[in-house]
């Protein structure tokens, strides 16, 4: 299991690092809006290949969380799909981390 988890977040981190982010703190318009939603949607298209290739349980916004699950990691976000794919990652760095300090 710990393979897979090392192995996830190498692949969760490496598809949150290729999406161009570029709206920033530009002013409201509709480019800017534009630019946002395409965000939305890599970062949604990302969580669904871990749905179809890594059989994630996901959630969203279920009481105001979203919840994802892979490899016995759950974590949950009310910030979105960005916010809740990076939780993921340091959830399962603790997850190793505990395993680590539990086999010493």
């Amino acid at each position: 299991m710990s393979d897979q988890i090392r192995e996830l977040i190498t692949y969760i981190g490496g598809r949150l690092n290729s999406i161009d982010v570029r709206h920033g703190n530009a002013s409201p318009s509709q480019e800017g809006y534009d630019k946002w939603k395409a965000e939305q949607a890599a970062y949604r298209a990302v969580i669904e290949d871990l749905v179809t290739d890594y059989n994630a349980h996901y959630r969203s916004g279920i009481a105001d969380a979203y919840v994802l699950k892979i490899a016995g990691v759950r974590t949950s976000c009310t910030g979105g799909d960005a916010g809740l794919l990076t939780n993921w990652i340091n959830a399962a760095r603790r997850n190793l981390e505990q395993a680590k300090a539990g086999a010493a």
